[in-house]
């Protein structure tokens, strides 16, 4: 009993900020839905998702050696259940996902050199909920999800 921890602030605290699982507190503590992807220095890049009924667009970089997230650019689209693929080339290539009203076939790329967004070719089927896996060709393969039925079909990025 004497060595057990609480994560709820003292009482006569003014701390009332919960013990947040990356070491730093998220502009929005409230996302669900969102896709991290940890870059090769170390950053862990986070893209989309909802807050309550509200879709996003907005992506963020968390530095853990410093506890901090800076907003960057953000996507073309709102996504919600999507995926996000580094790539060997510098780049994440993010797919799919619900955008709020729709399912989506759109696929974005950001140059983790320069921080910008361009959207690239559309996937052949709208989806959220699947997976993107690199391939060590360089290629990503995106399978399964959902688009009001599960779905038994994969695509080539």
């Amino acid at each position: 009993m004497g060595n057990e921890q609480s994560s709820s602030p003292q009482q006569g605290s003014s701390n009332t900020e919960p013990n947040y699982p990356l070491g730093g507190r998220h502009s929005d503590c409230n996302h669900m839905g969102i896709w991290a992807v940890v870059l090769n220095n170390g950053p862990v890049f986070v893209t989309g998702g909802s807050s309550y009924y509200s879709y996003l667009d907005s992506t963020e970089l968390y530095d853990p050696s410093a506890g901090l997230w800076t907003m960057t650019n953000i996507m073309e689209n709102p996504r919600y259940a999507h995926t996000a693929s580094l790539l060997t080339k510098g780049k994440i290539l993010v797919t799919g996902g619900w955008g709020g009203t729709s399912y989506l076939n759109s696929a974005e790329l950001y140059d983790i050199s320069v921080g910008n967004w361009a959207t690239t070719g559309n996937m052949n089927i709208a989806r959220e909920c699947h997976t993107s896996s690199v391939l060590p060709n360089g290629n990503v393969l995106v399978t399964g999800g959902l688009n009001f039925i599960p779905l038994n079909r994969s695509e080539l990025y």
